[in-house]
């Protein structure tokens, strides 16, 4: 091998891997680093867990909003008066898969024509036992007579509360989904 000089023969390891000598030792310098960064990579485990199942419930809230206005649907309403059994237990059936125990459900009901006042043609019945519950911002749909189901649920039925301790509490916080479906004329 004519072009390429041998290293061994200059007082070099062939291989630079191969060097042996003192190693620095760092002292503490590891141990510093996991204290500086374990408490920021449980932060941000403990933040991906909590919304996470944050998110994923409250996709069993869009579904037993749409449980329950289907059934609401398709079953004769009452004008005044709490939602019915089988409204009640449709969302509940849907909850139960998330461990969701306890609910609110909001049943708006009425023809829904923009042509008549907002408070004439609409009643609202209502059932569990969250307080106060807010009123409902959406208007009535135009295409005619329609059922709304809104559920709601506390927070810490949703998610652990996990970064309570970081300002981020669901203590007292109120989540909900609504699913509007038309009435049988």
């Amino acid at each position: 091998m004519q072009g390429t000089p041998s290293m061994a023969g200059q007082g070099r390891p062939a291989c630079p891997l191969a060097r042996r000598g003192p190693r620095r030792k760092r002292g503490g310098a590891g141990a510093a680093e996991v204290i500086l960064t374990l408490p920021v990579l449980v932060l941000v485990t403990m933040a991906v867990v909590q919304f996470g199942l944050l998110v994923a419930r409250q996709q069993h809230l869009v579904d037993a909003s749409r449980a329950g206005a289907l059934r609401a649907a398709q079953i004769a309403l009452a004008t005044e008066g709490p939602v019915p059994q089988e409204v009640q237990l449709a969302v509940a059936r849907q909850l139960q898969f998330a461990g969701i125990t306890a609910s609110h459900i909001r049943l708006e009901h009425g023809a829904g024509s923009h042509q008549a006042p907002w408070d004439e043609k609409t009643f609202v019945l209502h059932s569990g036992t969250l307080d106060p519950l807010p009123a409902s911002d959406l208007p009535p749909p135009a295409t005619g007579p329609y059922v709304r189901v809104t559920v709601y649920v506390e927070g810490p039925q949703l998610a652990p509360n996990l970064l309570q301790g970081f300002g981020v509490d669901l203590a007292g916080r109120q989540f909900e989904r609504t699913a509007t479906y038309p009435r049988a004329r």
